[in-house]
């Protein structure tokens, strides 16, 4: 059942999803072909066109999953999604895959377009032939910490968000808040949006965990794990005992684990015949 539920949210909004892909695909294309003129002034409108375009075209793909998540648990596709007899856990599994689907594909377009709009941006603004401009390119960024910082932030951007966009959904769904509509699904975000940020705040500041910053990051690329809390460090800088912030806490990383668990239990059991059917 989890197959079944799973390739079918993934081919409704593949029907939108494939236009925005394309063109993306197609700036790049364009790009690539204005940046062989080598014609600065053109070569850089096109390229801030093309970046404005992909970040739209990335909006638009976090947006149009949302709205259509929404529609198969509350709006006029709810009753057809909710009328398939699968298990709590099959829905709440391909809901997961169906949101890490497209925000994996969304961010692999998005880097191999940016990749390509460095390259050519560096080959015409150092006057390279393009397969040196990438080379120069792959040393940078195929730096093994560079790449696990990357990886890092891309899971748990895509973590939070998923389970956010879930959450509120799922619970801004139910019968409670059937009356607000979609208003439902915007408020249960907005609460949870704020008890995150005061979650996070508190956490960073008093869990005795941080990342001590290099001295200068021109000549030290370096963090040091240490077991402080950043109210300590945040007490000097208030007191003029220091000018600069050294350490950073994340001592969140644990409370939003903790708190994305909690969340996907109450989304798991919520996940069938709960959610209002208007």
């Amino acid at each position: 059942m989890f197959s079944k539920l799973y390739k079918y949210q993934v081919k409704e909004l593949w029907y939108i999803a494939r236009y925005f892909y394309a063109a993306m695909i197609g700036a790049v294309l364009l790009g690539l072909f204005v940046s062989a003129t080598r014609i600065p002034g053109v070569v850089q409108f096109v390229n801030a066109i093309t970046i404005l375009g992909f970040i739209l075209s990335c909006i638009a793909m976090i947006v149009f999953s949302v709205i259509y998540d929404y529609q198969n648990q509350q709006g006029k596709r709810s009753y057809f999604f909710r009328s398939i007899p699968a298990k709590e856990s099959a829905v709440f599994s391909s809901r997961l895959a169906y949101y890490f689907t497209y925000h994996i594909l969304t961010v692999l377009v998005f880097a191999i377009g940016i990749t390509i709009f460095i390259v050519s941006n560096t080959a015409v603004e150092m006057k390279l032939p393009f397969h040196i401009a990438f080379s120069t390119v792959k040393d940078f960024f195929l730096q093994p910490k560079l790449i696990g910082l990357i990886f890092l932030l891309v899971v748990y951007t895509g973590l939070e968000h998923i389970i956010s966009m879930m959450f509120a959904i799922t619970i801004g769904s139910q019968a409670i808040f059937k009356k607000l509509g979609v208003g439902g699904p915007i408020l249960v975000y907005f609460l949870h949006y704020i008890a995150m940020q005061i979650i996070t705040l508190i956490s960073m500041l008093l869990i005795p965990i941080s990342i001590r910053l290099p001295q200068n990051f021109d000549t030290d690329f370096q963090f040091e794990i240490v077991f402080e809390s950043m109210i300590s460090e945040m007490s000097k800088v208030f007191s003029a005992q220091s000018n600069d912030i050294k350490i950073i806490g994340i001592g969140f990383i644990l409370t939003t684990f903790v708190t994305w668990i909690i969340m996907s239990i109450w989304i798991y059991k919520a996940s069938k015949n709960k959610i209002s059917l208007n």
